[in-house]
């Protein structure tokens, strides 16, 4: 009976996760910050896909139909989720939905895993409980609708709970494989998380190793491999973004004054207080169970993952408040513009420290009622939404950026597309026609016909990669104007002009490397070796 109570404990993370996504089983969608661009962009990356852009780098639709690089800076995963259910027939709304409705059932079963692992069935009832209740996942679901985010919340436990495992049985070789994709698949469903989140994994994977007491030659290999293989599975996306960022706008302009976005202590503690303003905080009952769980701790034997989640949830509320501001200023999280992101983290950590109340019946019995006070305290927290009905056709359709202060788009453009352009191609110096012009995401190509030199224009924003042929010769071409679309010189004649998006090196080399690792996991988990 014991061995079954466990899975039986499952049915009430089924159960509250149908509750909390239920508004996303209504018709249409709703009005959120962010989610009606995760459609937008989910269109965008079909498009590139079908365009053979493999990976996915160049939006030649949006931006009124100019471009800009948004797959090479903005976490790809979730579209790459979105194009393969697209394989359904399933319509664009739906699919951005669905993403929504999985990230609350995987971060609540991932949760229940870890919570398992290290305070038992009962512990993991109140972390799978509160990971899901927190008023700061019901912002990032149903007021900013961040799909990286809401998705980044399925990969914190479960890269924690393949750690332990990793730890335990570092001999079995798929689980290097398991925990070094999960991590990569972290990076690749939000970078700014992946980043805040990747310090306090490394130090309790650092912790996990230790304790084993190997040989420190032995003990630092099995640290490095799942960061190493990590990093190389992510690299067509982590190299690009890091050093590409030079040629972007955003490196130059904040999207935000980082010094107003930190948080009080009422703010993370007391959010409903906080009038007018979204909940980027805990609510009272996690902060009465965290303080139950303090003081059990201290009357307990000590206990050390306990320690190191309390004291993980002590540096994301330091992290979260205007004292921490010196150390945003440090290289890679100076590029963070909203430390309250880090609330996510505090979200992770707090559920986890309370599942420590498991230690003493009376307090366990309690964190149960503040629970489900916490259940009742949600239950008019998203009825108010604001619904809208759009079909996938005002999506498609869409044409802007996508992002809140076009920081996408690259330093040489001088005046920014206000509307689409009527031409692909045109002629702007001297005569000549241009005909049969064809073009997708990654390539164009078109015949020019002049009686004397003539200068085209192709309304293509230049980024690196971009490159361009006259009847098959390298042709140059030059981007020195207000919109920094390319523009080349022609002698008479008759002309075959074609432009297509190539890798870099740089690109290449990252590719290269992502696919050497990802066919290095299959010969893990094929081996029968290590196992």
């Amino acid at each position: 009976m014991k061995k079954i109570v466990p899975y039986f404990s499952l049915l009430p993370v089924i159960i509250l996760s149908l509750w909390i996504v239920r508004p996303f089983f209504r018709p249409g969608f709703f009005e959120t910050h962010d989610g009606e661009w995760a459609i937008v962009r989910l269109a965008e990356m079909v498009r590139e896909i079908k365009d053979w852009q493999i990976p996915p780098r160049w939006s030649d639709y949006l931006n009124h139909g100019y471009g800009y690089p948004l797959f090479s800076f903005t976490y790809p995963l979730p579209y790459y989720l979105g194009s393969l259910l697209r394989l359904f027939g399933l319509e664009y709304v739906s699919i951005i939905k669905l993403l929504f409705i999985f990230s609350v059932f995987f971060s609540g079963i991932a949760m229940y895993l870890l919570g398992v692992q290290i305070a038992g069935w009962q512990g993991a009832i109140l972390a799978w409980g509160f990971y899901l209740l927190s008023p700061y996942r019901m912002t990032d679901l149903y007021i900013r609708g961040s799909i990286g985010e809401s998705l980044s919340f399925v990969f914190f436990p479960l890269i924690f709970y393949l750690s332990v495992l990793y730890a335990a049985n570092y001999h079995k070789l798929r689980l290097l494989a398991w925990l070094s994709l999960t991590l990569a698949l972290l990076f690749l469903t939000h970078n700014v998380m992946g980043l805040l989140f990747f310090p306090f994994w490394l130090s309790y994977l650092t912790l996990l190793i230790c304790r084993k007491k190997l040989p420190l030659k032995e003990t630092i290999l099995l640290i490095l491999k799942p960061v190493a293989l990590a990093f190389s599975l992510a690299a067509f996306f982590i190299i690009p973004a890091l050093l590409e960022k030079k040629f972007l706008l955003i490196s130059f302009i904040p999207l935000a004054d980082k010094s107003v976005h930190f948080l009080s202590w009422q703010a993370v503690f007391l959010p409903f207080l906080n009038k007018g303003r979204p909940d980027f905080g805990l609510g009272p009952e996690q902060a009465i169970a965290l303080t139950l769980a303090f003081l059990i701790l201290l009357r307990k034997k000590f206990r050390l993952p306990a320690v190191f989640f309390f004291s993980a949830f002590l540096l994301t509320i330091f992290l979260i408040t205007p004292g921490s501001f010196p150390v945003w200023q440090l290289p890679l999280l100076s590029s963070v513009d909203f430390p309250w992101r880090i609330s996510g983290l505090i979200v992770f950590f707090a559920a986890l420290s309370i599942s420590f109340l498991k230690f003493s019946k009376a307090a366990y019995f309690l964190g149960i009622i503040l629970l489900l006070s916490a259940v009742f305290r949600q239950i008019n927290s998203v009825e108010k939404l604001t619904e809208i009905d759009k079909k996938d056709s005002y999506y498609l359709t869409n044409d802007a950026t996508t992002t809140s202060a076009d920081e996408l788009m690259p330093v040489w453009v001088k005046t920014k597309p206000a509307e689409r352009y009527s031409k692909k191609a045109e002629i702007i110096e001297g005569e000549g026609d241009i005909s049969s012009i064809k073009y997708n995401s990654k390539e164009a190509s078109f015949f020019v016909k002049t009686e004397t030199e003539a200068k085209f224009r192709l309304n293509t924003i230049y980024y690196p990669g971009w490159f361009m042929t006259d009847n098959g010769r390298p042709l140059k071409f030059e981007y020195d104007n207000r919109l920094g679309v390319m523009e080349a010189n022609l002698g008479s004649g008759d002309h075959f002009i074609k432009a297509d998006l190539r890798e870099t090196p740089l690109r290449l080399a990252a590719d290269i490397l992502s696919l050497a690792a990802f066919a290095y996991c299959l010969i893990l988990f094929i081996s029968k070796k290590n196992a």
